[in-house]
């Protein structure tokens, strides 16, 4: 079930839920999808920072974000 779940997140991973689908796939322990969706964050930076997500993740996640040297910004 966690596969399906992870597949199906990873078709659909993009500016608007990036952030919900890293952190589903932090807690559910993906590594795979964690890793997808963490290099998608940091490549559309810009666009995902301006979705409703980036205002409701807590300090240490954008911390943990701001801090990457492959951050495109």
């Amino acid at each position: 079930v966690r596969d399906a779940c992870s597949a199906f997140f990873e078709r659909f991973l993009d500016e608007t839920n990036a952030i919900g689908i890293h952190c589903f796939a932090e807690l559910h322990g993906t590594q795979e999808l964690t890793k997808k969706a963490k290099r998608f964050i940091l490549k559309k930076f810009s666009q995902v920072a301006q979705q409703d997500e980036w205002l409701h993740i807590p300090a240490q996640k954008v911390v943990e974000f701001i801090s990457k040297r492959n951050l495109v910004v």
